[in-house]
């Protein structure tokens, strides 16, 4: 077989090298997210948060899921849901994917999650809106779930 310069074979690269094969990046790693707003405060009361990584050098690849509960107060401003302990979106500011499930109406709204330059959270946009969504219309039983692939500080 004739291979071009520069072809290597995936197997057997160090983790350290960008053309490592994806499970060289780690085990995915569970962790609990925090929900915070950019405005009022929330409390999850009886809601949920769940969170997974795996990480590579400066990239994260990270999937979050918040699910509202009866007793949880959804407070106001943009929703955020933290990355894990100590990491740092670094670079400049990165896209996601993200969605909102609404349990009163069965609507599944889709959307981006925006990755601020030096912070720790993620941010829920949601289609056709122009601005962050609020969690102002937030009610139990409804689910976002935002995920990506983000470069980190260090």
């Amino acid at each position: 077989m004739t291979t071009g310069a520069g072809w290597r074979p995936l197997s057997g690269n160090s983790a350290s090298d960008p053309n490592a094969r994806q499970s060289e990046m780690g085990p995915w790693v569970n962790y609990t997210p925090t929900w915070t707003n950019a405005g009022s405060a929330p409390t999850l009361g009886n809601g949920t948060t769940q969170g997974r990584y795996r990480r590579h050098g400066t990239l994260l690849a990270v999937q979050l899921h918040l699910t509202v509960g009866s007793t949880s107060t959804v407070g106001s401003g943009a929703i955020r849901l933290s990355l894990p302990s100590g990491m740092t979106v670094g670079g400049m500011q990165q896209i996601g994917s993200a969605y909102w499930f609404d349990a009163s109406t069965g609507a599944l709204a889709r959307g981006l999650t925006i990755w601020d330059v030096s912070a720790a959270f993620g941010y829920a946009w949601l289609s056709d809106t122009s601005t962050s969504s609020d969690a102002a219309g937030l009610a139990s039983g409804d689910n976002i779930a935002m995920q990506g692939v983000i470069e980190l500080t260090a």
